[in-house]
């Protein structure tokens, strides 16, 4: 069992905790606010993600990284079958519905995302490359923002969460930068972050009616 798999069964086991006055055992069930605390704990970047909105059959929900890179797209995850893919049947309506990601830094160029949605969670690597010029050097360097949470989920739409994107370039400063909003709205394929980045993954979900 990896880390993450372990933490995540860890935060969703059951919580055994002991009274003095009534010397007595209390079971309490593990909350999603229990989970996030003992990923920062842990070490890990937290945005999480509350969706609220009617079910009325068996849906799925599949996490989504679209790769940016120089002006190209591609579905980062799309070669995997079945990835992250997971189902939600017969919730109430009006249900709120938690979407997790965390991301681990693992070295200067590689990120770890896990995205979590129920009590299933899924992880992928992400790399980046150096940026710079020969006067300001070459190294690694991006940035990790989230997206507004939309107020409901579209069917059959890519709905963006957290975009990590790297750093480039700039003449007039002579030197790397990245710097944009606290948070990304619909808006943010005209943001300056967007069109001068040179590699952008940004990590989502959609969500599919099955029956």
């Amino acid at each position: 069992m990896n880390k993450f798999k372990f933490l995540v069964a860890a935060a969703f086991a059951v919580i055994t905790v002991g009274t003095t006055q009534a010397q007595s055992v209390v079971k309490k069930d593990a909350t999603i606010e229990d989970y996030i605390k003992l990923l920062k704990l842990s070490g890990y970047e937290v945005f999480s993600h509350d969706f609220s909105f009617p079910i009325d059959g068996m849906y799925g929900f599949m996490p989504l990284i679209m790769k940016y890179e120089n002006g190209k797209v591609e579905n980062f995850t799309q070669e995997i079958e079945n990835w992250g893919f997971c189902l939600v049947d017969d919730a109430p309506t009006d249900s709120i519905r938690n979407y997790t990601i965390s991301t681990q830094t693992l070295n200067d160029s590689t990120v770890k995302c896990y995205c979590r949605f129920g009590e299933i969670g899924y992880d992928r690597e992400i790399t980046f490359k150096k940026v710079g010029d020969k006067n300001s050097g070459y190294y690694y360097f991006f940035v990790k923002k989230p997206f507004i949470t939309p107020n409901e989920l579209k069917l059959n739409e890519f709905v963006p969460l957290v975009a990590i994107s790297s750093g480039w370039y700039d003449a007039e400063i002579e030197s790397v930068r990245n710097c944009d909003v606290d948070e990304f709205d619909s808006d943010y394929l005209n943001t300056a972050t967007f069109k001068s980045s040179p590699l952008i993954y940004v990590i989502g979900v959609k969500c599919l009616k099955i029956q």
